[in-house]
């Protein structure tokens, strides 16, 4: 399963850029426009990561990042957004997130910090986990394999695992 990402971004070309952007890095991403609908996705999706605007309708990035922290959350949490004074900065780190991007930015700097967080967040320090038995599980391409090997799992009537 890909890893997850929410996107509060109200801006719906930015959000549809980082979204294929994000999509073809391997993740999978679950946009929201608004304060509500990303507070929705929060208790129904499994979230590894958010990616939050600060000013978007009906409950700003602080107030929903807050919201969630006070709740006990600790999905790591990445604002992009345009506010870029000192104190704009300090609110967002007050209110519990991990890091904090100045918009504009380039994709491959968001990926970086999203990979970051995401390593120190679950523990994963290379794209691959090691199982045991020769077992490696590639975690970006979603990708089991045995000595080198692709594994796939057969029809239900076969029900066994085969390298090929």
């Amino acid at each position: 399963m890909a890893q997850t990402i929410l996107l509060l971004e109200d801006d719906v070309q930015l959000s549809d850029t980082i979204e294929q952007f994000l999509v073809a890095q391997g993740y999978q991403v679950f946009c929201a426009y608004d304060g509500l609908q990303a507070e929705e996705l929060a208790y129904e999706k499994r979230i590894d990561m958010m990616l939050l605007d600060v000013r978007v309708p009906y409950q700003n990035g602080f107030i929903f990042l807050k919201k969630l922290r006070g709740e006990g959350c600790k999905i790591p949490a990445v604002f992009i957004t345009s506010l870029n004074s000192v104190e704009d900065v300090t609110e967002g780190f007050d209110v519990g997130c991990d890091d904090y991007i100045r918009k504009p930015f380039a994709l491959k700097e968001l990926l970086v910090r999203i990979e970051s967080l995401l390593k120190r967040r679950y523990g994963i320090y290379n794209d691959k986990i090691d199982l045991g038995n020769e077992l490696l599980f590639d975690i970006k391409n979603n990708l089991l394999t045995h000595k080198n090997q692709r594994v796939s799992l057969k029809t239900k009537e076969q029900n066994y695992l085969h390298c090929f």
